[in-house]
């Protein structure tokens, strides 16, 4: 048996052959491993884009510009890996030395394709997210989970009882900044209460045969923290302060909110003093916080952004909303930011390190999901390659 390689050109081939095919193998599993990579690389974008578009809308309302929603429905992407190797060898016979050549290729060929599809927020679905009254309902699942009473009152509510919110927010900067005093006193009393562990917020029916949901906040009585609350109670025309269980060693104090579309002048029981509140739209929730977006002086001198004719608009507008919120603005890109837009040639941000900010924006997110609803009839879509 002759053999047409030498000893030399049989190790090359060896070690050409098992390069080759490593690099094939390598190539088997792309797929699997990128899929833990992409679907990290998605949710960053998608969260990010999420907040820039919400902060870019606040701060379009600050200009009295129409604001727009496109919401991504799906992301679909599609991998595809072509592999091929190769080896060929020339071998020479003569009278001399065999004389050998030894040539290997190996391709890879990798692609991904993603496909996004989105939605313009428009019609009933828009109607329902930004112009339906966030319902009382709401606002007591989120103060069960833990977010500020406080917090949620100044931002989403719009009057309880007869005390309202500075309901000229919700709407253009007016020229006149609204006094919310005795609303910031019972969101601030109401917090006091949260922060101590001794209120507890129930969500029920009024009956058996009633669908309305009823929420009913309960509080120890007798306590020197609601010495304020109480005299706010009498403010807000609840009479009738009586315990619910004169027996009970702990007595509470139980209070039913609830909104102009369920309200029927009945509580749940005798012992509950039921009390109206009207939630905002979030729509006058997202003006209420443009009026804390800091404008250039250029762009107030000019006219473009409107602020009213008095000394430390900012600050008197930060007193309303209770310091939960503000953007500031800068000429160039900010260096520490949590989100920031560039709109009519200046950006605008969140600082990474003002966490009441970050946590009313948070917290705006989070109604904007809350108060999604199936809109009647189909949303035009918009596909688009992102390739």
């Amino acid at each position: 048996m002759v053999s047409l390689i030498s000893p030399g050109g049989l190790a090359r081939f060896a070690v050409a052959t098992s390069a080759a095919l490593g690099l094939a193998a390598c190539s088997i599993g792309i797929g699997p491993r990128q899929v833990p990579l992409d679907r990290f690389d998605y949710n960053q974008a998608i969260a990010m884009s999420a907040h820039e578009q919400l902060l870019l809308n606040i701060v379009r309302l600050r200009y009295r510009d129409p604001i727009n929603f496109l919401e991504v429905q799906s992301v679909l992407t599609s991998y595809n890996v072509e592999r091929s190797t190769s080896l060929a060898s020339a071998v020479g016979l003569d009278s001399g030395p065999f004389d050998e050549e030894l040539a290997g290729s190996v391709g890879l060929l990798y692609s991904d394709t993603p496909t996004v599809t989105y939605a313009p927020l428009q019609g009933s679905d828009y109607a329902h997210r930004l112009l339906a009254p966030i319902p009382p309902e709401t606002l007591a699942l989120l103060a069960h989970a833990g977010w500020s009473i406080e917090r949620l009152m100044l931002c989403c509510v719009d009057r309880i009882g007869d005390v309202p919110n500075a309901r000229s927010a919700t709407g253009p900067m007016p020229s006149v900044i609204p006094d919310n005093r005795e609303f910031r006193g019972i969101a601030r009393a109401l917090r006091a209460v949260q922060a101590s562990d001794d209120l507890t917020t129930d969500i029920m029916n009024a009956d058996d045969d009633d669908t309305r949901t009823r929420v009913v906040l309960t509080f120890p009585e007798n306590d020197d923290r609601l010495r304020e609350f109480e005299n706010m109670l009498e403010r807000l025309a609840v009479e009738e302060l009586s315990l619910a269980d004169s027996s009970d060693s702990d007595p509470v104090f139980a209070l039913e909110l609830t909104d102009v579309a369920t309200r029927d002048g009945s509580s749940l029981a005798g012992d509950v003093h039921p009390l109206l509140m009207r939630g905002r739209a979030l729509l006058g929730v997202l003006y209420a916080m443009s009026q804390l977006v800091q404008a250039p002086e250029e762009h107030i001198a000019s006219g473009i952004a409107y602020s009213p004719n008095m000394a430390d608009p900012d600050g008197l507008w930060d007193e309303v909303m209770g310091g939960y919120f503000r953007v500031r603005t800068s000429p160039s890109r900010p260096d520490r930011a949590f989100v920031s837009v560039r709109y009519r040639g200046h950006w605008f941000y969140i600082d990474d390190t003002d966490h009441d900010t970050k946590a009313t924006f948070d917290l705006v997110g989070h109604l904007f999901a809350l108060q999604s609803a199936i809109a009647d009839g189909e949303t035009p879509l918009v596909t688009v390659s992102a390739r």
